[in-house]
Order: C-alpha cells, then structure tokens, then sequence
C-alpha cells in the first residue's frame, strides 16, 4: 500500500516514537505548518515536512493511496492523456452533467453565467423533468443523460471520457 494520495488533516492517525499519535491541531508559522500529534502518554509538535519525510514517524493508513496495479486509472492521467480538443468535449460534457444536477454548468450558483438556472433546469424541478430537458437539449437519448450523471457522479470528469479514449497507447512505433 503507498501513501500517495493520503489525506492529512485532523485525526490522521501516526506512529510516533513507536506509539500511535493523532493529529489534533494544524498551526501556521513563519516557515510552514506545525502539527499537534496527541498521543497516550504526550503530546508533541512538529512540522508538515516532517510528518511525512521524518525517520520517527510513519503514516497509519486506513485506506490505500492509487496503486500501479489498480484497475481505475487516477483522473489526472486520464485527462492528462487527452487531446486537446477531446479533452475540451469532455468539460463540455461535465457542465451539462453539473447543469442538470444543480441548474448552474460551474455547479455552484455563486459562479453562475448569464441566464442561469435555466427555468427547466431549476433545481427545484423533479430530476427527471431535468434529465428530459438536457436529452432534448442535446439531442441524445435520457439514458445517455442518466448514464453520464452516474458515471460523472463516481468518477467526475474522468468518468465521462469515452473508453476508446480512457488511455489510447500514444506512442509510436519503436524505432529501431
């Protein structure tokens, strides 16, 4: 298990001087971050760098970081691979997605563009009313639209990059 991707922040849990401590504080400094680690018997402080670089302390993970033998590629990779223009078809598709689940294509009516929510977009209006209008809208069958929620909703933006897409091998021919 790696600890790439871990997620620190308050009640991450580490072995520290070969007991487990928590962290209980963030505090900024002049020259960073410090943590408070609460053990059993102490308390202590130290900082972010040395949280996740020091030979006396080991992060606890209670779940596993990407592995290079994972199924799902990480969204980064996935959108990384994309043309250009694909990649701008994909986000495209994202804000429709956002548009019918929260009546705004950013997701977020403080950001919101001229004209929005779109009254049958509003999301006070049953969902699948919104499904129906965003199919007509684009042309596409309701299905396609539910499909692309669900795959937007477990996966963001990487999750409506088309599998013939997902990581096409873009490198040529070996040249000898």
């Amino acid at each position: 298990m790696s600890g790439a991707g871990v997620r620190i922040g308050v009640g991450t849990r580490v072995m520290y001087d070969g007991a487990v401590h928590e962290v209980t504080e963030w505090l900024p400094t002049v020259c960073g971050t410090d943590v408070v680690l609460r053990g059993p018997n102490s308390v202590c402080r130290m900082s972010v760098v040395e949280l996740v670089s020091g030979t006396r302390v080991r992060l606890l993970i209670d779940s596993s970081g990407p592995e290079s033998t994972d199924q799902m590629v990480p969204a980064a990779v996935v959108l990384s691979s994309l043309p250009k223009k694909r990649l701008e078809e994909v986000r495209e598709r994202a804000a429709h997605i956002r548009e019918v689940l929260t009546g705004y294509r950013s997701g977020n009516s403080e950001i919101a563009e001229a004209g929005e929510p779109r009254a049958e977009l509003e999301h006070s209006r049953p969902l699948c009313d919104r499904y129906a209008a965003k199919s007509a809208e684009l042309g596409v069958d309701e299905r396609t639209i539910r499909r692309w929620v669900k795959a937007y909703e477990e996966n963001g933006e990487a999750g409506l990059v088309p599998a013939r897409f997902a990581l096409q091998n873009r490198i040529g021919p070996a040249v000898e």
